[in-house]
This record gives C-alpha cells, sequence and structure tokens, in this order.
C-alpha cells in the first residue's frame, strides 16, 4: 500500500523556498556570505598552489566533459531501462526527465 507524501513533498518544497530567499533576497546574501566565501576559497585555494589542480577544474569545467557525462548517465538508463518491466521503465523515464 503506497502512503500519501503530498504533506512532506509540500513541506520539503516550501523548505528550500524558504532556504533560496534566505539567501537571495538579503543585501549582499546576509548571514549566507560567510558561508559563500569559506566554501568558495576552500575549493579554490589551491588553484594557485597546484598547476595539476587547476588542469583538473579547466577540464571538469568545460562543456565537452558535460557532454560525456550526459552520455555515460544516458547510456547507464538506458541499460537499467531496457531490463525494467513497465512499471521501472516509467519511473526510469521521470527520472530522466526531472534531471
Amino acid at each position: 500500500m503506497m502512503k500519501n507524501r503530498i504533506p512532506l513533498i509540500l513541506l520539503l518544497n516550501i523548505a528550500g523556498v524558504a532556504l533560496f530567499c534566505s539567501w537571495y533576497l538579503p543585501v549582499n546574501h546576509g548571514a549566507w556570505s560567510p558561508v559563500d566565501s569559506a566554501i568558495f576559497h576552500f575549493f579554490n585555494h589551491g588553484v594557485s598552489l597546484s598547476h595539476a589542480y587547476a588542469w583538473l577544474l579547466a577540464i571538469i569545467n568545460n562543456r565537452a566533459f558535460d557532454a560525456c557525462s550526459l552520455l555515460a548517465m544516458g547510456c547507464l538508463m538506458l541499460r537499467y531501462w531496457l531490463k525494467a518491466p513497465p512499471a521501472g521503465r516509467r519511473q526510469i523515464a521521470i527520472m530522466g526527465l526531472v534531471m
């Protein structure tokens, strides 16, 4: 038997919108500014120190890398879709649409 999870889904969507608005609406992003800055500096502090890390970031931020990732994900989903029963195929198609 399936449970009706619509209230939980709506609550989580409202929480997501509230979280987004708490970041987007205040000038200079309010309390989120130090968090944004810390995350940015954590991931990017090594760019000037390591030439290899700079190349890695350049490669993974390239559109060709995105296309390869999309192709790999599509092949993986197709593999599972071909083996799935009709209900599973519908779930995989919806997953692909959402992504």
